[in-house]
């Protein structure tokens, strides 16, 4: 592989056991750039990805595609564009099929330093993502924070930061969250 270039790679499993991997095909990997950090939707009809191939915004962008039902990519990648794309990176999706929300980090959307992550609404409907939102503090820090995932409940996550010193620089640890569980009050008058 050429320096400016990354790709992403397929191998089945049958019986536990994985199959020799082969490099995905010019839709996913367009020659001469880079394309990474796949995330294959539940129902494994939909891959989005992460490329910096012509026709995004600027940097990395995020891209989806989709699959039949022996994994095989299917048609071209679109650029999911704006509001989620930016004129920087876009890296390490993630969906989260139960609440329909979309998170990814980005050094753009006025990060407060480095990779931040993101979350934005998707509409199944009309297939539209709403406006990222930073996930602040504690979560994102000054320095590179990423690869964010949730368990069905969104009770339980982790993510990767180099937030952390080390001695050679940007050594990236896993972080665990917990969301506070949701507390819903009623309030009303009763009447006999």
């Amino acid at each position: 592989e050429k320096r400016e270039e990354k790709h992403i790679y397929l191998a089945k499993m049958i019986d536990m056991k994985f199959f020799e991997s082969y490099k995905l095909d010019s839709p996913i990997n367009y020659p001469g750039y880079k394309s990474i950090n796949p995330f294959i939707t539940l129902d494994g009809e939909t891959m989005y990805f992460s490329s910096n191939r012509p026709g995004g915004k600027g940097g990395m962008d995020l891209w989806k595609i989709e699959l039949d039902e022996t994994g095989n990519v299917v048609g071209e990648a679109i650029n999911l564009g704006r509001p989620v794309n930016s004129e920087l990176d876009e890296v390490s999706p993630f969906y989260h099929e139960p609440s329909s929300t979309f998170f990814f980090s980005s050094s753009g959307h006025n990060s407060i330093g480095g990779l931040d992550i993101f979350k934005c609404t998707y509409n199944k409907d009309n297939k539209g993502f709403g406006t990222p939102q930073n996930m602040g503090m504690p979560i994102n820090s000054s320095m590179d924070d990423s690869y964010i995932i949730w368990d069905a409940l969104m009770e339980n996550g982790y993510f990767a930061s180099d937030r952390a010193p080390c001695e050679n620089g940007h050594c990236y640890d896993i972080y665990e969250i917990t969301n506070e569980p949701i507390i819903i009050t009623l309030e009303g008058i009763a009447y006999d």
